[in-house]
């Protein structure tokens, strides 16, 4: 009996072990069914985020790197970059501001023979800087343009270019300040790049530099040229103060033009006009011209009394492969208080460049430009760019008048360097010169 219940007992609880055990694998089931399902309702609201995130943090990127690129154009348009292309120039904000310093040194040697006749102090051998220049210029805004050029050679300050300009008007540019006045191709022609040490006999009575307003510009597809301006008389600092002649005005103006172009440049015809009213200062008029040399005495000239005049010359450049030729024409008509003087200057000239370059036309204003040397000194074998000049020029200032034949020859090291040789016989007629007088220049030039 006891051993029978011993047996119920025992299956009993097996029974209920086993009921136990049961539930708990069901329970068990159930809750690895719901983790399963909440790790996959996890994974799947985390995979949404890192999505979400994912477009967001690629959207910001986008949206940064563009405004960083932006800013990048930007400053890089403002700010300046600088080179060197025959001086240092800096530009920047997309070509609309630019500057640019430099300067210029010419220093000239001379000797003369007067065959026996005296000229004095004026005609001994001697050494002097011409041109001490230094400046600058530059554009503002893409539409302002300025030149600030002072000349310090012998111990003195002055003025040589100094200017501002409104450009890029529909009717051209308008410039005030001092400058050159409209007028002839070799007074137009910077001093770095004239064929000879001095100018023509035709600058001895053109109008110089004034301060004034002036016009200018280029049409017909950058073929003709223009110049008109209204000036007064100024003082080497650009000043005309305490003048009692209030209403002492020139005009001027200037038209040229290059209606030949061929031979990718090598071939080309200048022509051009000029004229003025003069309402000169003081009611005077000195004109003077010397040798050839600027240490040289003045040989031939004039002064008169005039309240005003007309003077007007013509121009005509010519080159072809290494050959260039040069002629101007210059006369002035006073209304002298005396009798008219009759004054009238002209200039021809050629250049041969024996090492092949092609003399260089500047369209800014109408004259020689800088030289293209092929090879510069010192490069290799290169010997630089050797040129031979000749000139027949004469001086007629009606009561003397003065002829000088020059023959030069140039030597460019470089683009920016060039050494000078002219020799020049100066045949005056007027009583107080009556010898001839040869001259031999020499100047060492470099611009920068």
């Amino acid at each position: 009996m006891a051993n029978r219940n011993s047996l119920t007992g025992a299956g009993v609880a097996v029974a209920l072990m086993l009921a136990v055990s049961g539930v708990a694998r069901a329970d068990d089931a159930s809750e690895k069914a719901q983790l399963e399902k909440r790790v996959k309702d996890l994974e799947s609201q985390l995979s949404e985020v890192k999505s979400t995130l994912r477009g967001g943090y690629f959207t910001a990127s986008s949206d940064l790197e563009a405004r960083v690129a932006d800013l990048e154009r930007a400053a890089g348009d403002m700010s300046m970059g600088s080179m060197f292309k025959n001086g240092v120039k800096s530009e920047g904000g997309d070509g609309a501001f630019k500057y640019q310093w430099f300067g210029m040194i010419q220093n000239d040697w001379a000797w003369y023979g007067d065959n026996g006749n005296n000229y004095g102090a004026a005609a001994n051998p001697g050494t002097e800087f011409r041109r001490i220049r230094l400046g600058a210029n530059g554009q503002i805004y893409g539409n302002v343009k300025w030149h600030a050029e002072m000349d310090f050679a012998h111990n003195t300050v002055s003025t040589a270019d100094l200017w501002m300009e409104l450009a890029h008007c529909s009717f051209g540019n308008i410039r005030v300040g001092h400058m050159k006045e409209p007028s002839g191709f070799d007074w137009q022609t910077s001093d770095k790049f004239n064929q000879f040490m001095e100018r023509n006999y035709t600058n001895d009575i053109q109008n110089g530099r004034n301060t004034g307003i002036m016009l200018h510009g280029r049409c017909s597809d950058d073929m003709i040229l223009y110049q008109v301006g209204m000036f007064r008389e100024a003082n080497s600092s650009g000043d005309d103060v305490g003048n009692a002649k209030a209403g002492e005005y020139n005009l001027a103006a200037r038209v040229a033009a290059r209606p030949i172009v061929e031979d990718d440049g090598a071939t080309w015809l200048h022509v051009g006009a000029s004229a003025s009213y003069r309402d000169y200062a003081d009611d005077t008029v000195t004109y003077g011209s010397k040798p050839g040399v600027n240490q040289g005495p003045t040989m031939a000239g004039t002064t008169f009394a005039a309240d005003d005049g007309w003077q007007w010359g013509l121009e005509a450049a010519y080159v072809t492969g290494p050959f260039s030729f040069l002629g101007e024409y210059e006369q002035v008509n006073a209304n002298a208080t005396g009798p008219n003087p009759d004054i009238q200057n002209w200039s021809l000239e050629g250049g041969y460049w024996l090492t092949g370059e092609n003399q260089q036309y500047e369209p800014s204003y109408g004259g020689w430009g800088r030289p293209k040397v092929k090879q510069n000194f010192g490069d290799g074998d290169g010997t630089g760019a050797w040129q031979l000049a000749a000139r027949w020029m004469k001086a007629d200032y009606d009561v003397s008048d003065m002829t000088a034949l020059t023959l030069g020859v140039n030597w460019w090291l470089n683009p920016n360097t060039r050494v000078t040789l002219d020799w020049t016989h100066a045949n005056p007629d007027d009583p107080a010169f009556s010898k001839s007088l040869s001259a031999l220049g020499l100047r060492f030039q470099l611009d920068f």
